[in-house]
């Protein structure tokens, strides 16, 4: 619990693995089923990436969401973070091709998507996200964080 940690930057630095070829801190504590590193605060969870650009970079303005320019989502290298809004986040998903267009037939690994319950209430098809979930639940419980290729 950081509660107790008296600097919290040194915390964040212990609590990530430097990864040489991207640069990346990939976070080594609890994550999310998306990948985001989760921090508890005071008894509050908080992605880690938010705490790391805060207590590196200053305070986030109120609105604002803090982006990856490493595409990373368990990185929380403060010089891989950056302010934007939610349409500049939406943008860069688009950019990157990780963006979900309600129009789009199949998604990326041929599975139908147009169907009634074919999508989750943010858009990804159901097959790809039960399988995406298996795989984070059988990665984490391993406790193993491997280094992503840049």
């Amino acid at each position: 619990m950081v509660n107790k940690v008296t600097n919290l930057r040194a915390y964040i630095e212990e609590k990530s693995t430097p990864c040489p070829p991207s640069g990346c801190w990939l976070w080594d504590g609890g994550v999310t089923l998306g990948g985001y590193g989760i921090l508890g605060i005071v008894g509050r969870n908080q992605r880690a990436h938010r705490v790391s650009f805060e207590e590196f970079n200053g305070p986030i303005p109120e609105g604002m969401a803090v982006l990856h320019k490493c595409d990373v989502h368990s990185c929380v290298n403060p010089n891989h973070l950056y302010i934007g809004t939610s349409q500049d986040n939406a943008n860069d998903r688009v950019k990157r091709g990780k963006g979900r267009d309600p129009r789009v037939e199949f998604c990326k690994r041929g599975h139908p998507t147009k169907e009634v319950g074919s999508r989750n209430k943010w858009g990804h098809c159901m097959i790809c996200y039960e399988a995406l979930k298996k795989r984070m639940k059988e990665m984490y419980a391993k406790r193993r964080v491997k280094c992503a290729e840049s």
